[in-house]
């Protein structure tokens, strides 16, 4: 016969005073001591077949995957709710699937192109000076705004007829307009008031650019964008305070 230590269920042995590994008493399968005589026991004849995975009745355990007592008949733990008799109970969950390697798609990269070649500006035809533009503050009689204020920068300006074009008018560089001769202290001077461009045969021909008070060649009003020729000599009314002689050189 084999006994187990009431403490200790798994703890059995043949010895039926005490248990080996604890030294309780050992008692047999109706809880009878081992110094107590020795019952006639009628076996009982089980007819059904026992639940799946139920607890084996009478006996405390420990459950099989979290540790937590589960007592007689319990077949769900309080601790992870769990069978605790059946180590393959996953708690109604699938195992995981392993993960499948899935190899990154391949990066395509376009091919750099070089930049394109900066073609570098057009160079400035440039001719022979045989005139220069000089504007000179004039305060003389002409027609102006009431209270109209001078400027403070009365220098003079000039600049040599050795180009296709040459501009006259205020500068606004956020618009880029950058004339030849600025006249930036004049309030009647148009950001584009004028222009002087060259013909073929190298007379320049003055232009007023739609300007808000007008062009006047010596002493005359121009058409807006009506070509006029110029030479030596020449005087030219900008705005209300400057006065652009044609000089030789």
């Amino acid at each position: 016969m084999t006994y187990h230590c009431p403490e200790h269920p798994t703890h059995t042995s043949a010895n039926p005073e005490y248990c080996p590994e604890c030294g309780d008493a050992m008692v047999d399968d109706l809880g009878k001591t081992g110094n107590e005589p020795a019952q006639v026991i009628v076996p009982h004849i089980v007819t059904a077949a026992p639940a799946v995975n139920a607890a084996p009745s009478g006996e405390v355990f420990k459950c099989v995957h979290c540790g937590e007592e589960v007592q007689e008949g319990d077949d769900c733990c309080i601790g992870c709710g769990r069978n605790p008799f059946d180590k393959n109970d996953t708690g109604g969950v699938p195992a995981a699937a392993p993960p499948v390697f899935v190899p990154p798609a391949p990066v395509v990269v376009a091919p750099v192109r070089p930049p394109a070649p900066v073609a570098p500006p057009a160079p400035v035809a440039t001719y022979p000076v045989t005139l220069r533009l000089v504007a000179r503050f004039d305060d003389g009689p002409r027609e102006r705004v009431a209270n109209s204020e001078q400027p403070t920068d009365q220098s003079d300006r000039s600049v040599d007829l050795d180009r296709d074009v040459v501009k006259i008018g205020r500068t606004d560089r956020k618009h880029n307009i950058l004339p030849e001769i600025s006249l930036d202290g004049d309030a009647g001077v148009s950001r584009r008031q004028a222009e002087l461009n060259r013909g073929p045969d190298g007379t320049y021909f003055l232009k007023d650019t739609d300007s808000a008070n007008g062009t006047k060649l010596n002493g005359t009003a121009v058409e807006a964008n009506d070509p006029t020729a110029v030479k030596a000599g020449d005087t030219i009314a900008i705005g209300f305070w400057f006065t652009v002689s044609v000089e030789a050189v």
